[in-house]
This record gives C-alpha cells, sequence and structure tokens, in this order.
C-alpha cells in the first residue's frame, strides 16, 4: 500500500470519527430535555391515590406558574415541616408517598412540590421553573412549619430545588439524597467523549449554590451508584464546607439508600435534625 492511499484512508478515518462526534453531539443538544426530564408528562391527567392523612394541593409562583404538591400530615404533633423535591422520574404520584413517608416515619408535617411540567402541573421544566417552584413550595412549606423548623429534602435532581430554597434562606435544614454536583458532571461522567457541558441548556449545578447555603446540610450518598457517583455528594460536601456532613451508605445504588427512622442510618438523620451531628 504506498504512502497516498494511507494518507487518504487516514483522512477519512478521522473525518468519520469526526462525523460520528458531530453526529452524537447535535443528538444530545436536541434531546437533552428528554434525557434529563424523564417525567416530564408522566401522569397527566391520571387520578392520583386516596392516601390516609394525604391531600393534594395547588400553589402558584409570581409568574403565574400553578404547581400540584401532595401534603401529608403526622399522626402525632409534628415536629416541624419539610419540602420535598424528587428525582427527574418522578411525578406527584411518587411525591405522595415520599410525603406520606416523612409523615408517618419522622412526624413531620411533609409537602412534595411536583416539577414544572410533570404530571398536571403547569410550566415547562427548565431551570428557571424550578428555582420558581422550589421558592414557592419552601414559603407554603414555612406556612405549614408554624414556628417550628423547616426542612428542604431533595432526592437526585430534587437536590438542586432543595439546595435553591436553602441558598434562598428559606429552610433550616437541608437533606440530600444521591445528588449530583451537577447535571454537566453526571453528564460528563456518562458521556465522556462529548461536550456535555457546553451543550447543557439546563445545567442545575449544586456546587455552585453551595456558597451561598448557610444552614446543615445532610447528604447521604450510597457507594455502589452508578448513575451519579458517590464522589459527586463528597464535592458538594467539601463545597459546603463546615455546613456538611455527608454520610457513605454502603451497598447501597442511586434510588435505594435508606432513610428510615428504624434503618441504618436513621441515628445519623435523628442526630444531624437535633443538632449532635458532627461537622
Amino acid at each position: 500500500m504506498n504512502a497516498a492511499r494511507v494518507r487518504r484512508l487516514c483522512v477519512r478515518g478521522v473525518a468519520l470519527v469526526a462525523a460520528v462526534w458531530i453526529g452524537a453531539s447535535a443528538l444530545l443538544w436536541a434531546t437533552q430535555e428528554r434525557l434529563l426530564f424523564t417525567g416530564r408528562h408522566a401522569g397527566h391527567g391520571d387520578p392520583l391515590a386516596h392516601l390516609d392523612r394525604v391531600r393534594d394541593e395547588t400553589i402558584t409562583t409570581g409568574g403565574g406558574m400553578r404547581i400540584r404538591v401532595a401534603i401529608a400530615e403526622p399522626a402525632r404533633d409534628p415536629r416541624g415541616a419539610i419540602v420535598c423535591f424528587g428525582g427527574n422520574g418522578e411525578d406527584l404520584h411518587a411525591g405522595q408517598r415520599w410525603a406520606k413517608f416523612w409523615a408517618d416515619d419522622w412526624d413531620f408535617r411533609a409537602l412534595y412540590a411536583e416539577h414544572p411540567g410533570y404530571g398536571d402541573s403547569g410550566g415547562e421544566p427548565s431551570l428557571e421553573s424550578f428555582a420558581a417552584a422550589a421558592e414557592t413550595a419552601a414559603r407554603r412549606g414555612r406556612e405549614l412549619a408554624g414556628g417550628k423548623p423547616l426542612v428542604a429534602f431533595g432526592n437526585s435532581l430534587g437536590s438542586w430545588c432543595a439546595m435553591r430554597a436553602a441558598a434562598s434562606g428559606l429552610v433550616d435544614f437541608v437533606i440530600l439524597r444521591s445528588p449530583p454536583s451537577s447535571i454537566g458532571d453526571a453528564g460528563a461522567h456518562h458521556f465522556p467523549w462529548l461536550p456535555v457541558r457546553l451543550l447543557l441548556r439546563h445545567d442545575f449545578d449544586n456546587i455552585a449554590l453551595a456558597r451561598d447555603v448557610h444552614v446543615p446540610v445532610l447528604i447521604l450518598h450510597g457507594n455502589l451508584d452508578r448513575t451519579v457517583p458517590f464522589d459527586h455528594g463528597h464535592r458538594l460536601a467539601e463545597a459546603l464546607g463546615d455546613h456538611a456532613w455527608f454520610v457513605l451508605a454502603t451497598d447501597c445504588d442511586h434510588n435505594d439508600v435508606p432513610l428510615t427512622r428504624l434503618g441504618p442510618y436513621g441515628a445519623q438523620i435523628e442526630a444531624f435534625l437535633t443538632g449532635r451531628a458532627p461537622r
């Protein structure tokens, strides 16, 4: 094979790789909302379950966006209130269960806010709409707290909403489960050959919010998390400094870190909520 033919083959190979890379980047740009907001429109029009001591309400942001929430009442005198934000695949059907869990297991008056554009909530999912919904939900949570502490809980993508509420000075404590340091970091982990951070239209960056968070934050992250590796939670704890307490959950993946009061991390959660957690 002569040198000229080798050069032609090399040029064609490079052109093919470049074409595939450009095509994959364009596909990611075009479909990123579908990949990120997997629960968008999920449960639209489906009736909600009838759960004991759980009701649904609608709250309205300052911009007029209507957000569905589930509110659960504890069987005993509430220790305070908790406002909850779910992962990217969770609508209010999952939210009802989250609210009931925090009410039944932890005696909180619990509010779960559905993400904009999910289920029958208004708006479209975006950084701006999530921020507006998070702040409005936290203000409603403060009303429910009745002078007692208000906690923000965020699961996975919902961790950004909880951090946003804290950065806005609206809550007293934050509990995060499996939080990404940012969506850009999480995307780069799964697609290291693509310029994910440059392509993102919605980078939910928890570390960027950390400098404005001045309340205690508990981070629980599974050591086997394949969706958002635990070093994301650890980096976020480092960015929060003395405000954070990081708990590595043994043999846990992304969605199975236990939060039950009698579970393996119940004592740490209780210590955190009562101000006894080590920094």
